[in-house]
């Protein structure tokens, strides 16, 4: 009997084995790890090449010992298919665009401190008219912000520290 990988899994050498397989270790909860270790089982059992059974057999010892939903081990054993590989991608990716940067929140901060924080929608008045009256650059991005977004940045770190009122 060989012994299985590294990431503190029971010894596995075959697809019979797998069948009588009744205590599974969970491996390490990095997500990193069990992208290999995912790896190293498919290309160990050459996955791709098993009759459908096997390939369930395979299947359900990868769903207990990464603890992943069917769904989720699905996109992966596709993903290795397509690519060959298996890594995890950047989860900023996902992320919305920032609009409005450190020192816009700032700005909004000093208006509020000049007008003694009032409402939103009076708050976005003030910014509109500096924008688009006073033809004043700064306040450009910041006339196009919307009142939900306003009382956001109010909450926002940058805002509470450069704010004097409450």
């Amino acid at each position: 009997m060989q012994e299985g990988s590294k990431h503190g899994s029971s010894p596995t050498v075959s697809i019979a084995e797998l069948r009588e397989f009744s205590k599974i270790a969970v491996i390490n909860n990095a997500e990193k790890n069990k992208y290999l270790w995912i790896h190293e089982v498919l290309t160990k059992f050459r996955y791709f090449r098993l009759c459908q059974a096997d390939r369930l057999i395979i299947k359900k010892y990868l769903l207990e010992t990464t603890c992943y939903s069917r769904v989720q081990l699905k996109r992966l054993i596709k993903r290795r298919k397509k690519t060959g590989i298996l890594f995890r991608k950047k989860s900023d990716d996902r992320k919305f665009k920032t609009v409005y940067t450190p020192d816009d929140i700032v700005l909004l901060a000093k208006t509020d401190n000049a007008h003694n924080r009032l409402s939103g929608p009076a708050t976005k008045q003030i910014l509109v008219r500096a924008w688009e009256f006073f033809k004043d650059k700064t306040f450009e991005k910041l006339s196009k912000i919307s009142i939900t977004h306003l009382y956001r940045l109010r909450g926002k770190r940058q805002y509470v520290s450069h704010v004097y009122t409450s």
